[in-house]
């Protein structure tokens, strides 16, 4: 496999850890998720959270899915009950499984998105999902089967790169320019915003 390594790695509660691959062999090809369990290597924090530690046996990683006609898998996320959750480009979709990745259903956040960088948990089904190129910020309900739009972020940035929701039902958004570095045009786009309503409203 001549992709990049995985542009995000995701622990799920079962101790499987989930790793997208990015930029296909030279365009369009069928980019991947690769799945260990338990993982390779132990890192201290995933998710911002603490890792459990494991002794036993090293073990290889194994191919979960490909998805056709994508070029990045910019996020995995795991959810309860095997449900699945992958963020790509540049189709703009959300693939999602409930049954451990054995099958996967395409779902669009908007006809205008072309990445979904970030996808973050708030608890029980609740998933928002930072975009690009409007630097939107979808949220579902029912565990990523169906999104509606945040409202809509002031600015001229154009991308949603993180989304953090905060214990106190708060959400932060990490907002930047997608071309990287930023040219001049685009610079001081890199900010913070926060909703302290579900993202009814950005300050």
């Amino acid at each position: 496999n001549n992709d990049w390594p995985g542009w995000s790695a995701h622990w799920a509660d079962d101790g499987s850890l989930y790793m997208g691959s990015g930029v296909s062999e030279g365009g369009f090809g069928a980019e991947d998720i690769w799945q260990t369990h338990p993982p390779d290597s132990t890192p201290a924090l995933v998710d911002h959270r603490p890792v459990p530690a494991y002794d036993g046996p090293p073990t290889a990683w194994e191919l979960l899915v490909a998805f056709p006609n994508e070029v990045i898998v910019h996020d995995v996320l795991a959810l309860a009950a095997q449900t699945i959750l992958a963020g790509t480009a540049p189709g703009g979709l959300v693939y999602r499984s409930t049954d451990g990745g054995s099958s996967w259903t395409a779902v669009t956040l908007g006809d205008s998105v072309i990445r979904v960088y970030d996808l973050a948990r708030a608890g029980g089904d609740t998933v928002y999902a930072g975009t690009y190129p409007e630097a939107r910020v979808f949220r579902s309900f029912d565990g990523g089967a169906t999104w509606t739009a945040c409202a809509p972020i002031s600015g001229a940035a154009t991308a949603a790169r993180a989304v953090l929701p905060l214990s106190n039902g708060d959400l932060l958004v990490g907002l930047a320019p997608d071309q990287e570095p930023a040219p001049p045009a685009t610079q001081g786009q890199g900010r913070l915003d926060r909703s302290r309503n579900r993202g009814a409203r950005w300050s």
